[in-house]
């Protein structure tokens, strides 16, 4: 998993509100001179540093979603593969160790 900083947060947000404000024919962000990239990037700073709190806390619950998710995952999984021997052995049902 990659870690994103607060100035590859600012830099995304930056290029997004110049993307949402640019008019047809306008420079694309890359094409830009860096004194108009570092207006948009002063702009935005102070958002992104007060809603990184909130978009770290909602990670970490992403995180543990995931992982639970990943849990049940892997019983799904196994089970699909247990189907699969089935047709291999000509049975109509194969049981794994964790079968209770």
């Amino acid at each position: 998993m990659r870690t994103i900083t607060i100035t590859d947060a600012v830099e995304a947000a930056a290029r997004a509100q110049y993307e949402r404000a640019a008019h047809p024919g306008a420079p694309r962000w890359e094409d830009c001179a860096e004194s108009d990239r570092a207006v948009y990037r002063h702009a935005v700073r102070p958002h992104v540093e007060a809603a990184a709190p909130f978009i770290a806390a909602r990670s970490l619950q992403d995180a543990a979603t995931a992982f639970a998710t990943t849990r049940v995952g892997d019983a799904v999984n196994l089970a699909s593969r247990l189907e699969g021997q089935s047709k291999t052995y000509g049975v109509a049902i194969v049981l794994g160790p964790d079968t209770r």
